[in-house]
């Protein structure tokens, strides 16, 4: 008995069915492998989300604790200590000597950040004499007095000023006070008389004062 083979017709009917039905498993695995893929734009991990947020915020607050620092800095430098007054004398010269029957003409000048220069208390004081003058400077910061003679001595003059807030500023300077009445000839010669006791010595008439009235040196003829 031998085998009976299909009809070519048949055969083609059973190859196009064949065809069309891998053509729809092809098409039905192109459709599950688009539908398998992640969504970019929504699928977040809120833990990294969470995460970021925390950055923006703690840039944020840095900022915040700059513009603090910032604001620190300034009332730093705001409060700062008021400075005393400025105070300079002018005269007398330091260092100076002066005889004490002349007049002492007392000038110098004052400033302050605050207060006016004729709203400062002054103080003129010596060493010798103690307290010699309190008058206020003018608007212009001067202040001075004149006086017409002084005590002998060396004197360590300070003017000072004080200002509202009680802070004070000074000035010193040193200068010597003599008497001319006191004053003795300081020079030496040498003794050319043969018979005198300091024979070519260099004497002085402080060598010999209180115990003569005059003096005389010379070569005798």
């Amino acid at each position: 008995m031998g085998v009976e083979l299909l009809p070519l017709k048949a055969m083609k009917v059973i190859f196009s069915m064949l065809l069309g039905m891998l053509r729809g498993l092809l098409l039905l695995c192109l459709l599950t492998s688009c539908l398998a893929l992640p969504d970019q734009s929504e699928d977040v991990d809120p833990t990294e989300q969470e995460q970021r947020n925390g950055d923006d915020d703690d840039d944020d607050n840095d900022n915040t604790g700059d513009d603090d620092d910032d604001n620190g800095d300034d009332d730093d430098d705001s409060t700062d200590d008021p400075a005393a007054p400025v105070v300079v004398i002018e005269s007398p010269d330091d260092g100076g000597a002066y005889a004490k029957s002349q007049t002492f003409v007392f000038q110098g000048s004052v400033s302050d950040e605050k207060d006016a220069p004729e709203s400062l208390a002054l103080e003129w004081r010596s060493t010798v004499f103690g307290q010699l003058n309190t008058q206020p400077a003018n608007s212009a910061g001067t202040a001075g007095f004149v006086l017409s003679s002084l005590m002998a001595g060396a004197h360590t003059l300070t003017l000072s000023a004080t200002d509202s807030d009680g802070l004070v500023g000074t000035d010193s300077i040193a200068f010597d006070v003599y008497d001319p009445n006191d004053l003795v000839a300081d020079f030496s010669l040498e003794d050319v008389n043969p018979t005198s006791a300091t024979y070519e010595d260099f004497i002085s008439p402080r060598d010999s004062l209180g115990g003569i009235s005059a003096w005389y040196f010379g070569n005798a003829t």
